[in-house]
Protein backbone atom coordinates (compact mmCIF):
# COMPACT_ATOMS: atom_id res chain seq x y z
CA UNK A 1 0.00 0.00 0.00
CA UNK A 2 2.95 2.01 1.15
CA UNK A 3 4.14 1.43 -2.08
CA UNK A 4 1.59 2.56 -4.01
CA UNK A 5 1.34 5.88 -2.18
CA UNK A 6 4.49 6.68 -2.76
CA UNK A 7 4.20 5.54 -6.51
CA UNK A 8 0.85 7.42 -6.66
CA UNK A 9 2.53 10.59 -5.17
CA UNK A 10 5.47 10.47 -7.69
CA UNK A 11 2.89 10.04 -10.90
CA UNK A 12 0.86 13.12 -9.44
CA UNK A 13 3.94 15.32 -8.69
CA UNK A 14 5.58 14.31 -12.50
CA UNK A 15 2.00 14.96 -13.92
CA UNK A 16 1.89 18.87 -12.00
CA UNK A 17 5.49 19.38 -13.11
CA UNK A 18 4.25 18.61 -16.68
CA UNK A 19 1.59 20.91 -16.73
CA UNK A 20 3.49 23.79 -14.61
CA UNK A 21 6.16 22.99 -18.07
CA UNK A 22 3.28 23.14 -20.48
CA UNK A 23 1.77 26.44 -19.23
CA UNK A 24 4.86 27.66 -19.24
CA UNK A 25 5.26 27.00 -23.11
CA UNK A 26 2.20 28.22 -23.71
CA UNK A 27 2.88 31.02 -21.94
CA UNK A 28 6.02 31.64 -23.91
CA UNK A 29 4.68 30.89 -27.44
CA UNK A 30 2.08 33.33 -26.88
CA UNK A 31 4.63 36.17 -26.12
CA UNK A 32 5.94 35.51 -28.64
CA UNK A 33 3.34 35.65 -31.25
CA UNK A 34 2.47 38.46 -29.71
CA UNK A 35 5.78 40.09 -30.39
CA UNK A 36 5.85 39.24 -33.58
CA UNK A 37 2.19 40.87 -34.45
CA UNK A 38 3.82 43.51 -32.69
CA UNK A 39 6.39 43.68 -35.04
CA UNK A 40 4.86 43.34 -37.83
CA UNK A 41 2.32 45.66 -37.16
CA UNK A 42 4.90 48.32 -36.41
CA UNK A 43 6.84 47.83 -39.51
CA UNK A 44 3.26 48.27 -41.66
CA UNK A 45 2.88 51.34 -39.97
CA UNK A 46 6.74 52.47 -40.68
CA UNK A 47 6.16 51.48 -44.46
CA UNK A 48 2.83 53.53 -44.46
CA UNK A 49 4.61 56.65 -42.42
CA UNK A 50 7.34 56.04 -45.92
CA UNK A 51 4.48 55.96 -48.01
CA UNK A 52 2.82 58.96 -46.66
CA UNK A 53 6.05 61.02 -46.81
CA UNK A 54 7.34 60.06 -50.17
CA UNK A 55 3.77 61.02 -51.36
CA UNK A 56 3.79 64.56 -49.22
CA UNK A 57 7.61 65.26 -50.64
CA UNK A 58 6.39 64.35 -54.40
CA UNK A 59 3.45 66.49 -54.23
CA UNK A 60 5.66 69.88 -53.15
CA UNK A 61 8.21 68.71 -55.91
CA UNK A 62 5.10 68.49 -58.57
CA UNK A 63 3.47 71.85 -57.09
CA UNK A 64 7.14 73.41 -57.13
CA UNK A 65 7.07 72.54 -60.91
CA UNK A 66 3.91 74.12 -61.37
CA UNK A 67 4.59 77.20 -59.72
CA UNK A 68 7.77 77.44 -61.84
CA UNK A 69 6.23 76.65 -64.79
CA UNK A 70 3.57 79.36 -64.20
CA UNK A 71 6.69 81.84 -63.77
CA UNK A 72 8.28 81.25 -66.54
CA UNK A 73 5.22 81.03 -68.99
CA UNK A 74 4.38 84.36 -67.62
CA UNK A 75 7.71 85.84 -67.89
CA UNK A 76 7.85 84.06 -71.44
CA UNK A 77 4.17 86.23 -71.84
CA UNK A 78 5.96 89.52 -70.66
CA UNK A 79 9.01 89.33 -72.87
CA UNK A 80 7.24 88.64 -76.07
CA UNK A 81 4.82 91.64 -74.93
CA UNK A 82 7.56 94.16 -74.46
CA UNK A 83 9.36 92.38 -77.62
CA UNK A 84 6.07 93.24 -80.09
CA UNK A 85 5.85 96.75 -78.29
CA UNK A 86 9.38 97.82 -79.54
CA UNK A 87 8.77 96.40 -82.59
CA UNK A 88 5.48 98.64 -82.88
CA UNK A 89 7.38 101.77 -81.63
CA UNK A 90 10.40 100.89 -83.78
CA UNK A 91 8.47 100.53 -86.91
CA UNK A 92 6.60 104.27 -87.51
CA UNK A 93 10.19 105.50 -86.34
CA UNK A 94 11.76 103.32 -89.05
CA UNK A 95 9.37 104.36 -91.86
CA UNK A 96 9.82 108.46 -90.83
CA UNK A 97 13.83 107.31 -91.14
CA UNK A 98 13.25 105.84 -93.94
CA UNK A 99 10.81 108.65 -95.92
CA UNK A 100 13.64 111.07 -94.96
CA UNK A 101 16.26 109.34 -97.15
Amino acid sequence: ERRLANQFSRLQAETEERARQEVAKRARLEAEKKARLQAKERARQKAAEKARLEAEKKAQLEAGERELERHLAEEFSRLQTETEERARQKTPEKARLEAEK
